[in-house]
């Protein structure tokens, strides 16, 4: 019986020995494994940097294999959602990062953006894919400049810029100039980016169309309700409604999605964004700018609470004044219409559109730290790098 005792704690000893020891077996082989797949991904950015033509040599789904790494096979494949990476040299991309040992593998993934020259289209103060028409009773100051793939048409009216263009017809008042460089818009999957970092808007009144009136949104104020975003970030889903933005204060981005008519702003807005290299607004619609360069009145509340300053000042009171007007860049994947305003529609940066038309006055002027810095999806992609927070592990293996 005693050896019977003796023999069982032995065999027990032995068993939770080599259990202790394939415990730390497998420790050291996701250890192994975790450093191949980032040593992949960061090999797999060098190749792809020093390559310019990265799209033709790396195809859709192809998986390249690269030196092993501590006995683990590595390779990575690149992925783009339309099925053809070298289609589009806008179109983003997203990387497959693996490591395999014995039977095991672990893999990583992560959302490339560009990280080449900025966008020369952030030049302008407004920038059109086709066209830019300046309708009768507008008068429109633009500096330093505008350009249009296709034309810049003024009828009935005086367009007072250095224009850009194949074709430039009308009251114009600057020098014409051949477009050096064509007008590129972001890719439309920009605004996945800033979905992924934002944050959801709860539903608004609708109104015939969803309004926004009275709100103010900043990385630490949300008067729309819900959590605030420290990055000022944040997403509306219109639900196939249009959009009416009006009396309000933003330091913040806006990503608007699914709008099913437009998106009127104004005409009392002081919009901003929380930094120069984050965009003011993505539209996936046609913008309506209503802005009136007169003042932004306080409505019931004050516009420069305590978490809200303007210009580092703050108080309670609801008397104050704001200028309206709209900084930063703007990208709107539609036509971009400067509607009727009292005092005309003031601009500070660059709005990039499809097309640009109005009857009303304008004042735009470019803010040149946006062609230094632009932001985030607005480079070519002559070289990459990984989008923010965007790095996730992919799938496990049996370990």
């Amino acid at each position: 019986m005693t050896t019977l005792l003796v023999c069982t704690m032995a065999m027990t000893s032995i068993c939770t020995t080599q259990a202790a020891a394939n415990r730390l077996n497998r420790n050291r082989n996701l250890v192994r494994l975790k450093l191949g797949a980032h040593n992949a991904l960061n090999i797999a950015l060098a190749r792809i940097n020093s390559a310019r033509d990265w799209r033709g040599r790396f195809p859709h789904r192809e998986s390249i294999s690269l030196p092993s790494v501590s006995s683990a096979q590595i390779q990575f494949e690149l992925r783009d959602a339309d099925g053809t990476i070298d289609n589009d040299d806008r179109d983003p991309v997203d990387i497959i990062a693996s490591a395999r040992f014995e039977d095991a593998t672990y893999a990583i993934t992560a959302s490339l953006v560009p990280d080449g020259k900025p966008l020369a289209s952030l030049e302008h103060c407004l920038a059109a894919e086709s066209t830019i028409n300046v309708q009768s009773n507008g008068s429109w100051n633009c500096n330093p400049s505008i350009a249009a793939n296709q034309s810049i048409n003024c009828f009935g009216s005086s367009l007072c810029s250095t224009c850009y263009s194949p074709s430039v017809i009308g009251n114009i008042h600057g020098p014409q100039e051949p477009l050096a460089e064509p007008v590129v818009m972001p890719n439309r999957r920009v605004t996945e980016y800033y979905e992924r970092l934002g944050t959801a808007l709860p539903p608004v009144p609708i109104v015939g169309a969803k309004q926004i009136w009275g709100a103010l949104l900043s990385p630490r104020v949300n008067s729309l309700g819900g959590t605030t975003n420290p990055l000022g970030i944040y997403v509306i889903d219109c639900e196939g409604y249009g959009l009416s933005i009006s009396n309000s204060r933003f330091q913040c981005t806006l990503v608007i999605k699914n709008c099913g008519g437009s998106v009127t702003i104004g005409p009392q807005v002081l919009w901003e964004p929380a930094s120069l290299n984050l965009p003011a607004l993505l539209a996936d619609s046609d913008v309506q700018l209503q802005i009136d360069s007169t003042r932004v009145l306080e409505m019931g509340r004050s516009y420069n609470p305590p978490d809200f300053p303007y210009h580092k000042q703050s108080n309670h009171d609801v008397f104050d004044q704001f200028p309206a007007q709209l900084r930063g860049a703007v990208v709107i994947f539609g036509n971009c219409n400067f509607g009727s305003s009292r005092g005309g529609t003031r601009v500070i940066g660059s709005v990039l559109a499809q097309s640009f038309s109005g009857t009303t006055n304008i004042n735009c002027t470019s803010e040149p730290r946006l062609s230094l810095d632009p932001p985030l999806g607005m480079r070519s992609f002559d070289c990459v790098r990984i989008a923010p927070f965007s790095l996730r592990r992919y799938r496990l293996g049996a370990l």
